[in-house]
């Protein structure tokens, strides 16, 4: 495999970073810029970044921007802009960032890994790995913005707990993050798009357009090619005054045939946007509060609060997270190619440039199934620890019930209504029985680059044996529909009953925690290995299983030895019997088994060889 390169796919700007002699350097884009502005103007030849940023103030209509949140859409313009599906924009985008990448390189990139923030869905981020292919990447990994900034702080070596927020254009990401021993483990991964620097622009675009019309009578529409004028000097005024005290513009604002423009001149206070955007500003406070909370920490446990993204130079930004986190808590503002270069750190492990680094990555949203009542039962938690999957069987909620539709959601809300749609199958031919007796086996998994994959089956009746529905489930709604499914419980975990339970039989509970935390990463990237084709991001993923089997040694546990070994119950659980030339020999493990303080913690899963007799 070549480079893999670190794209920081924001919503307003884009940058590109990539690993040389194992550190990361950021890249500077056609226009000598760091970070490229995502704006496409339209017209006999495409003009991107910069230069069609600055076309808005004299042929707005023919400019997109802004086209991430439309990605996904079944030719979803972005609003106001040009009638063009978002995701050919975001192709014409990547692609003008990995020409700049090859042109530096003196070579074609093979691979990027997208930094994007928590609140994309996986729906967006599959349509944009497609993208990603269709602009010539064969490979494509995923990881949250405020990842990369943790990830990039491990490299660095700077170790201890972090509370990162990145203020972007189009959201606030907010994590509390872990780094320590060359890894970063996210703890928290939450995105609201409450707080961004689009709402601030909306806010100054907006007295900008009563100054207007109390200047000339004109009303200003929103989406309109007037509006998108006002929202390019919005912005400069906003960039002013993270700098001084008072902001000034003054420029012609064409009107719509596209001949006749009035003179606009406006002036504004850094007092006056700071009471504009107050409001939004309170809600920090309860969005910290959310992320510490689903991190289970608190502001005590913080060693360092890390602020980063375009709106981080805005003075009463940096004044709110200080008030919240109290002065007593060191205060680092970064650069605006962090999150690039963190993705380079990633891009140099997949690529086994960079060695003895991790990334404990997690899922920014709950992925579940609808069930009955329009209700979202959870398969995968938000801040599920990735790679991660799950299995779990599924039934019918009425009798002879004889088709179903399966929905899987992504979101942060119990009702199915407020929620992605991420996946949806109709399975039909059910065979009549009472309900609860049909199984559906429903498998979700995220995998090692970030993105989801979601299988399900109707389980053939002679497998089916599971348990009488319960008296008190809920009946079905009669409403023309195939009822959707209904949960069951199914524990994927074998239990030893006959065997001595050595849970916490003199081993730290909280150090077991940790390990028990950590097996389920390890256990998937196995199964990611035997899955891939790939040797290079095999051989990426063998290195984090190394990495991750060091730290479990530190805290005192050992791997069971197993493979080729003679089968012993007392520390191996055999799954399947094959038949072959050796007796009682372990030919394949299916999950590693462990033991501390000379007590299993875990038994082998195994495939074990008999003799034909």
């Amino acid at each position: 495999m070549g480079k893999i390169i670190g794209i920081d796919f924001g919503n307003a700007n884009a940058s590109v970073a990539v690993t040389e002699g194992g550190k990361p350097v950021i890249i500077l884009d056609h226009d000598r810029k760091e970070a490229t502005p995502c704006f496409i103007a339209e017209g006999s030849n495409r003009i991107i970044g910069e230069y069609a940023k600055r076309m808005m103030n004299t042929r707005p209509g023919q400019i997109a921007r802004s086209f991430q949140a439309d990605l996904g859409k079944a030719n979803a313009p972005s609003s106001g802009f040009p009638a063009k599906a978002a995701g050919d924009y975001a192709e014409a985008m990547l692609s003008y960032l990995i020409q700049s990448a090859n042109d530096y390189l003196g070579e074609k990139v093979s691979g990027a890994v997208l930094a994007v923030p928590p609140t994309l869905f996986q729906k967006q981020r599959l349509a944009l790995a497609d993208i990603a292919g269709k602009a010539g990447l064969s490979y494509v990994a995923f990881m949250n913005d405020i990842s990369a900034v943790a990830l990039l702080n491990s490299y660095a070596q700077q170790e201890g707990r972090f509370l990162i927020y990145d203020f972007g254009a189009a959201h606030t990401s907010i994590s509390v993050a872990e780094t320590g021993d060359g890894v970063a483990e996210i703890l928290s991964a939450y995105g609201r798009k409450t707080i961004c620097g689009d709402l601030f622009d909306y806010e100054i675009a907006n007295h900008i357009a009563r100054t207007i019309y109390e200047q000339y009578h004109l009303k200003i529409e929103n989406n309109s090619p007037e509006w998108a004028q006002i929202l390019y000097w919005a912005e400069d005024i906003k960039k002013q005054l993270s700098v001084s005290a008072y902001a000034y513009a003054c420029f012609p604002l064409y009107c719509q045939n596209g001949k006749t423009y009035q003179p606009v001149e406006t002036a504004l206070s850094r007092t006056e946007f700071e009471n504009m955007i107050g409001k939004h500003l309170q809600k920090l406070g309860e969005m910290t509060k959310e992320a510490l909370q689903e991190a289970g920490d608190t502001l005590s446990n913080i060693q360092q609060v890390i602020i980063g993204g375009g709106c981080s130079a805005i003075p009463c930004i940096q004044h709110a997270v200080e008030q919240i986190t109290g002065k007593n808590i060191p205060f680092r503002i970064l650069s605006r190619s962090t999150t690039a270069m963190g993705a380079a750190v990633l891009g140099g492990i997949r690529a086994g440039e960079i060695r003895d680094q991790l990334l404990l990555d997690a899922t920014s949203h709950i992925i579940g199934i609808k069930t009955e009542g329009d209700v979202v039962t959870p398969l995968l938690d938000k801040n599920t620890t990735t790679p991660a999957s799950k299995t779990q069987i599924f039934s019918t909620a009425s009798d002879n019930q004889s088709d179903v539709d399966i929905y899987i959601l992504e979101g942060d809300q119990p009702v199915a209504g407020q929620c992605e749609v991420l996946f949806h199958e109709h399975i039909s031919h059910i065979p009549p029985a009472p309900r609860g007796v049909p199984k559906i086996e429903i498998l979700i998994s995220v995998d090692f680059n970030g993105l989801a994959s979601i299988q399900s089956k109707l389980l053939p009746p002679a497998s089916n044996s599971g348990p009488a529905p319960q008296s008190g489930d809920p009946q079905p709604k009669s409403n023309g529909a195939p009822p959707p499914a209904r949960p069951q419980n199914n524990s994927s975990e074998p239990t030893h009953s006959d065997r001595p339970q050595n849970y916490n039989n003199g081993i730290n509970p909280t150090v077991r925690k940790m390990i028990d935390d950590i097996l389920p990463t390890i256990d998937n990237l196995d199964q990611a290995i035997r899955n891939t084709r790939d040797r290079s991001v095999a051989d990426g993923m063998r290195n984090t299983i190394r990495g991750l089997l060091e730290k479990i040694e530190g805290w005192g546990a050992e791997e069971i030895p197993a493979l080729g070994m003679r089968f012993d119950p007392h520390c191996h659980e055999a799954l399947m019997v094959v038949s072959g030339d050796k007796d009682d020999i372990v030919t394949e493990v299916i999950k590693r088994g462990f033991r501390m303080n000379g007590r299993v913690i875990r038994y082998a899963q195994v495939i074990v060889c008999q003799r034909k007799k």
